[in-house]
Parts: structure tokens; sequence; C-alpha cells
């Protein structure tokens, strides 16, 4: 199975549909009520740095969220969507449990790799009613550093335990990288059940022997 299937599966229609129309119908509703779409058309945004924009506003709440993602969805400016990602993730945490699916599915889904990377990094600390499908659809994603930055956050998820059976099937990752990646989040998730797939994994590729020895140390086995 390839992985644009594979993400069919783990993000399933049914799962997310609803969210995209709620967002669509939140930005018609500017046209007899303008106060939020007016906010979100001005945002203030910054830049860091590394000369990367990010939303800086406190107007900003989550009642803004519906048309918010409704203008990252349409925004073309390759600067100003990862920017608008950042002022969604603040609004996540305080949004309730209907947003989870749009949160999920753009970490796995979302066109540019930097928004993808942004909502993946905030699925850390997100109920698995989010982490769950976000973070297995990204770690199934065709691009090498999203499915990196899936394994990475596994491994440090707040429920990291429920993650290993899947970082175990990514231990044959065809990207170097990502199998370092996702022998140290074995380690982080320091599950033991997973020494013996973590030891076979270094007999297969030497060069995961440090990472593997360290993972092993934090499962508590040798």
């Amino acid at each position: 199975m390839n992985r644009l299937a594979l993400l069919a599966l783990l993000l399933p229609a049914s799962a997310l549909a609803g969210w995209q129309d709620d967002v669509a119908n939140a930005r018609a509703a500017c046209d007899t009520d303008a106060s939020l779409c007016d906010v979100v058309d001005n945002l203030g945004v910054r830049e860091n740095r590394a000369g990367l924009w990010f939303v800086q506003d406190s107007r900003l709440g989550v009642e803004h969220l519906p048309v918010l993602l409704h203008r990252m969805q349409q925004e073309t400016d390759r600067m100003m969507r990862p920017a608008l990602a950042t002022g969604i993730a603040q609004l996540f945490t305080d949004a309730d449990a209907s947003w989870h699916p749009a949160w999920a599915e753009l970490a796995a889904t979302d066109p540019s790799p930097q928004v993808r990377s942004i909502f993946i990094t905030e699925l850390r600390r997100a109920p698995m009613t989010a982490a769950g499908p976000g973070l297995r659809g990204a770690l199934a994603h065709e691009d090498a550093l999203t499915r990196r930055d899936a394994a990475s956050v596994m491994g440090r998820q707040l429920e990291a335990k429920a993650f290993v059976d899947d970082l175990l099937g990514a231990l044959d990752d065809d990207d170097a990288v990502v199998r370092k990646t996702v022998v140290r989040a074995l380690g982080h998730a320091a599950d033991p059940k997973a020494a013996d797939a973590v030891r076979a994994a270094v007999e297969a590729d030497d060069q995961l022997a440090n990472e593997a020895r360290r993972a092993l140390e934090r499962m508590g086995v040798e």
C-alpha cells in the first residue's frame, strides 16, 4: 500500500467531514457581520530573527478560529500561510474538540511543509482525538521531513506509549534520518516492549547503534 492510500485510511472522510463547511460558513457570515473577518483580514504579523513571519495579535480569540482557518486555506503567499498557522496554533489549545479534526488533517495533509511542521509540533500536547490521527497521518506522509517530525513528536507526546506500535512499524523507513528519529522516539516513549525491535534494527543498520544504545537505556534494558 502506498503512502497516499495509507493516509486515506488514517484520515477517513467521515472523521473529518464538517470543518471545511464550517469555516466556509463562518466566512460567509461576515457578509452580515464583518467584525470577525475584519480582525483576521488585518492581522498583526511580525518577523523573527530567522526571517520567518508569525502572527502576533492580541485581538485574536477562539471565536476567530473558523475565519482564520478559512483565510489560511485560501492564502497563496508562501510566507503568510505558515504565519497564519502560528496564529491558528495559538488558538487550538483553547478551542473545543470540534476543531480537532481540522488540526489533525492540517498536520497530515497540508500542502506546505512549514504548515505541517507547525501543527505536528503542537500535537505534542494535544488530546489523542487530535494527536492520534494527526501524527499517524503525518508518519505516513511521502515527505521524509514530515515523517521525521511526526516520529519525534510521537516520542514526546503526552501519551507517547500509545504510539509505540506506530513507531515500531516505521523502523524500516527508507530514510536514514527518519529511522534514527524513530529509534530516539522509542527511547523517549520508554516502553520496554520495543527493546527487541530496536536491537534488531541495529543489527540491520549499524548507523543506529549509538541512538539505539541511548534508547535502550531509557527503556531500562540493556
